[in-house]
């Protein structure tokens, strides 16, 4: 997981773009997509596993100013909360 100060959200490219969920199993890979009908603006287009620094040049100057690298596994039916402070 990676956490980017707020002035990076431009190199991150934030798009308009409809919610599209998928279960995902280890073995099986990502299955079941449906669109839940929402829209959000807060999605980056740039895969953050495998980003294309060709075609989002600007991802590579939101990395040089990341705040917090985690490496978190999470078990089903676990959750990760992110407090404030």
């Amino acid at each position: 997981m990676l956490l980017f100060p707020l002035d990076s959200r431009d190199d991150l490219y934030f798009a308009r773009r409809r919610d599209i969920q998928a279960d995902y199993e280890p073995d099986r890979g990502e299955f079941g997509r449906r669109d839940t009908g929402v829209v959000s603006d807060n999605t980056a287009e740039v895969n953050g596993a495998a980003p294309d620094l060709r075609r989002f040049h600007r991802y590579a100057q939101a990395l040089v100013r990341v705040r917090v690298r985690v490496r978190v596994s999470l078990r089903l039916g676990l959750g990760l909360g992110l407090g404030l402070g």
